[in-house]
């Protein structure tokens, strides 16, 4: 098939023109858009005829076109309410007999174009959508550089959206947790794309919240990961809720236990032990030291650690006093027993009634330790004292249920004493 003839059916629109400007080729797509027919366009010289395929644009990059050059326009036409876009090329052509000229391509674009828009019409309201969210939602590359942050997630870390994209940004997660999180993104794969984590998160404020994160990984056609995209909200009313609902419950049930027990308790020695072994549940980082008063005497009884207790050598010291009396004058008492589980202030152990007993050695800890205490009994009749040694920051607790345990031991040592034998 002769090209001429190849190019009358082509669906792109196509017009040739000689070195003089001349209409010498109109390929039928070309007639039929202008609504011509050959007679009227070809042989005629192109700025003399009203076309409007060819705009007074197209007519002055024809000036610039010739051999080698390729010029590009963008042709709307909009007829009846028609609207039709063209990618018009303009190409230096050498023609049949080596005659310079010019051939124009026109590509109709119009779907294209319509599509591109309701595109970014589709984005523009996405963008607003996810603007609009309570959730946070964050994109980024695989090395952690963002390329897109709702203003929820903004503000939730307190920062600027210019200022993170485009830049690698990751929230402060506490250590413990967060070779966790990086393992859990070690799992999506092509395969397993979606994975969700829960997690503590430093908050601008230094508190400590809770995220729920939905992380999904977007891979491309060969199967590599090319981004992820999260999407996050805040979980810290709930997990504290759940918490709160967790410790209420140990403590209902550690409160139950501990009273049951009593009812086999012979002797005071046995108390006591009984005691610390309760005690240490609510105190894991802690040594605990009961000691027991009588008349201007007193006297370690039991000394319970925590799980998470470390220092043996100040353990093994009250160890070795286990059973052995002190002078204990009713100032001493008055420290070491408060009604309510307290912190001992540290200029305390520099007070001579202090200086006499085992626990004045505790003051050259305290840049390491705290030291808490209340007393064993009810009203004016203490009958003893339990110290918590504990590292700094690890207090025992909860508060409440420490002097619940210990206002149950000094009623029941109250109701008793006349029983119980002392070992």
């Amino acid at each position: 098939m002769p090209l001429y003839e190849m190019l009358s059916v082509t669906s792109d629109c196509i017009l040739i023109l000689d070195a003089y400007n001349v209409v010498t080729f109109a390929n039928t797509a070309f007639f039929e858009a202008e609504e011509l027919g050959p007679e009227t366009i070809i042989g005629k010289k192109i700025f003399t005829l009203n076309l409007k395929m060819v705009s007074d644009d197209i007519l002055n990059g024809l000036e610039s076109a010739g051999p080698g050059i390729t010029l590009q326009k963008e042709l709307i036409i909009n007829a009846d309410s028609n609207v039709r876009i063209f990618n018009v090329k303009m190409i230096g052509t050498v023609l049949h007999g080596g005659i310079h000229g010019i051939t124009l391509f026109y590509e109709d674009i119009t779907k294209k174009r319509f599509c591109q828009e309701r595109l970014k019409s589709s984005e523009k309201l996405y963008r607003a959508v996810v603007e609009d969210q309570t959730e946070f939602i964050i994109r980024y590359l695989p090395d952690r550089t963002v390329i897109f942050a709702n203003q929820a997630y903004c503000r939730a870390f307190g920062v600027d959206k210019d200022d993170i994209i485009g830049k690698k940004f990751t929230p402060p997660i506490p250590p413990r947790d967060m070779k966790r999180v990086r393992s859990q993104f070690a799992d999506i794969t092509v395969n397993n794309p979606i994975v969700t984590t829960e997690n503590p998160v430093i908050m601008p404020d230094m508190t400590l919240a809770w995220h729920k994160w939905t992380n999904r990984g977007l891979f491309n056609d060969e199967g590599e990961l090319v981004e992820y995209q999260s999407v996050g909200r805040d979980i810290t009313s709930q997990v504290r809720g759940e918490k709160a609902k967790m410790e209420l419950i140990f403590e209902i049930t550690l409160l139950s236990d501990f009273t049951t027990g009593l009812l086999a308790i012979e002797n005071s020695d046995q108390l006591y032990q009984y005691l610390g072994d309760y005690l240490k549940k609510t105190a894991p980082h802690s040594c605990i030291i009961i000691v027991s008063f009588s008349k201007s005497q007193g006297a370690v009884r039991v000394i319970s650690q925590g799980t998470h207790w470390r220092n043996k050598k100040l353990s093994d010291y009250f160890e070795n006093l286990i059973g052995k009396s002190f002078p204990c004058i009713v100032g001493v008492r008055t420290v070491l027993s408060p009604r309510l589980l307290s912190p001992m202030p540290p200029n305390i152990f520099d007070y001579p009634g202090i200086s006499g007993t085992p626990f004045a050695c505790l003051g050259r800890y305290l840049s390491q330790y705290e030291v808490h205490c209340m007393g064993i009994g009810l009203e004016e009749e203490c009958q003893g004292s339990v110290l918590f040694i504990s590292r700094a920051g690890n207090p025992p607790g909860p508060e409440r249920l420490v002097e619940t345990l210990l206002r149950q031991t000094g009623a029941f040592l109250l109701r008793v004493k006349e029983n119980l034998k002392e070992s």
